[in-house]
């Protein structure tokens, strides 16, 4: 148990509540336009069926073709979406500045094309979740055991906050481990509640808070994970348990919005603005 980390569950309750009514929203646009996603103010089962207020598949046609367009323009796998270039643009006329530039720019390549294309696959959930909501969650994370995952978290699990010039800095991301699961992330800091539960049932789910945040005390000169510019921390919801620490050199946390209202945190999209609206079918 720990003071720090229910400090950081209430925080995220106080987040939660702040958004409800983006939450409302987002449910209505989503039983239209994404029922994959439709979970913000509905708890549902796994398998359950979510097309039961889609009644014109217009909406999710709309959806689908801006999300292709998005992708095939942006990141494509068969095109060359991306190139390096040095800061310095002198230093981009040296040859074996070139060369260093080339290989780097093959190596992630390689990274993206990496088991089964993941990566791809995981840009198409942004596109969806941008041109739905307006605002779109990824993940990028460096794993011992998998290498370099990339993940795209429902927006429903995502809670964001900006800093003073108006980028992302903090991620607080609400989610479920089974108890495998749990015990294959933290090991001997998993919590007894959790570790008792592997033995009867390993697939019993429990609630967890991945906070990723601006680490306000740390020494630059350390190599310490717990001295990297971002903190990174997994609690335990049921009691505040800290049960991994650690950071990130970037936040790895990269938030897109399609636009945004004066003042707010959350975007707006295509399809609450300019688009089909709950209601109009």
């Amino acid at each position: 148990m720990s003071i720090e980390g229910k400090a950081l569950v209430q925080r995220w309750e106080t987040m939660r509540t702040d958004r409800g009514v983006f939450e409302t929203q987002w449910q209505e646009i989503a039983e239209l336009v994404r029922p994959m996603r439709a979970d913000f103010t509905v708890k549902r089962v796994a398998g359950e069926k979510r097309l039961q207020k889609v009644y014109d598949s217009t909406p999710l046609v709309a959806n689908e073709n801006l999300a292709s367009g998005l992708w095939a323009m942006i990141t494509n796998a068969a095109t060359e979406w991306f190139a390096l270039r040095h800061e310095i643009d002198e230093l981009n006329n040296d040859h074996d500045v070139q060369l260093w530039l080339s290989e780097v720019q093959r190596i992630i390549r390689s990274v993206f094309n990496s088991r089964g294309q993941r990566f791809y696959s995981r840009a198409f959930e942004v596109f969806r979740d941008i041109a739905a909501f307006g605002t779109a969650c990824s993940f990028v994370d460096d794993n011992v055991v998998h290498g370099v995952v990339f993940q795209a978290p429902p927006l429903s699990q995502c809670y964001i906050a900006e800093n003073e010039v108006g980028e992302v800095d903090t991620m607080f991301r609400a989610f479920e481990l089974t108890a495998r699961q749990a015990v294959q992330s933290f090991g001997e800091r998993t919590p007894a509640k959790v570790r008792k539960e592997l033995e009867r049932n390993p697939e019993a789910k429990f609630n967890f808070l991945h906070v990723v945040e601006p680490r306000r005390d740390r020494d630059p000169r350390s190599r310490k994970s717990t001295d990297l510019p971002f903190r990174s921390t997994y609690v335990f919801r049921d009691d505040g348990q800290i049960v991994k620490d650690g950071g990130y050199h970037e936040f790895p946390f990269p938030v897109p919005r399609w636009s945004q209202a004066s003042g707010a945190v959350y975007g707006d999209s295509p399809a609450k603005n300019g688009g089909v609206q709950p209601g109009d079918l």
